[in-house]
C-alpha cells in the first residue's frame, strides 16, 4: 500500500526505529527523512536509535511517575480509614512509624489518657512521654486493649 506521507513529503530516504513502553510495546516511531537518496551511516542509526530510547525512558518515567503518585493518593486514602478506624475505637488505640516509632495516629481516648495533643504526640515516641503520670496510663491503655470487647 502507499504512504501518503512519503508523497505529500517528497520522501526519499527513511530511516525510522521504534519507540517502546517499558513493557515492549511498540507505541510509534522516531523517524529520519531526506528529500535527497541518502545511505544511512552507522552514526546515523546509532543517533537515532539513542534519541528514540531517551523517549522510551521519558515515556517510562511519566508512566512510573502516574503509579507513584497513584499508588500516594491511595496510600493517604487508607490512611485516613485507618485514622477513622482508630479514632472510632472504644480504647485507647494509636499507630506508630514502623522507622523512628513516632506516633502516627492516636485516638482521643489514648491522648486524653496520656495528657498530650496529637501534635505533640507526633513528635513523640513512647520512651519520651514524661513518666510521672503518662506511663501509667500508657501502660493502662495497652492493658485495656488486651481486655476482650
Amino acid at each position: 500500500h502507499e504512504n501518503l506521507a512519503i508523497r505529500d513529503l517528497n520522501v526519499v530516504s527513511y530511516l525510522g526505529v521504534p519507540i517502546s513502553l517499558p513493557a515492549g510495546t511498540n507505541v510509534g516511531a522516531l523517524c529520519a527523512i531526506d528529500h535527497q537518496p541518502r545511505d544511512w551511516t552507522q552514526n546515523d542509526k546509532l543517533l537515532l536509535n539513542n534519541l528514540a530510547a531517551s523517549i522510551s525512558d521519558l515515556i517510562a518515567l511519566r508512566i512510573a511517575l502516574r503509579v507513584a503518585l497513584y499508588e500516594s493518593e491511595q496510600s493517604k486514602l487508607t490512611a485516613q480509614r485507618l485514622g477513622g478506624i482508630i479514632e472510632s475505637s472504644s480504647q485507647g488505640a494509636f499507630t506508630f512509624d514502623p522507622d523512628n516509632y513516632t506516633f502516627i495516629d492516636v485516638n482521643e481516648i489514648a491522648r486524653k489518657n496520656l495528657g498530650y495533643t496529637l501534635k505533640e504526640l507526633k513528635k513523640l515516641t513512647p520512651a519520651n512521654l514524661k513518666l510521672d503520670q503518662s506511663i501509667d496510663a500508657l501502660l493502662y491503655t495497652f492493658d485495656a486493649a488486651d481486655d476482650p470487647l
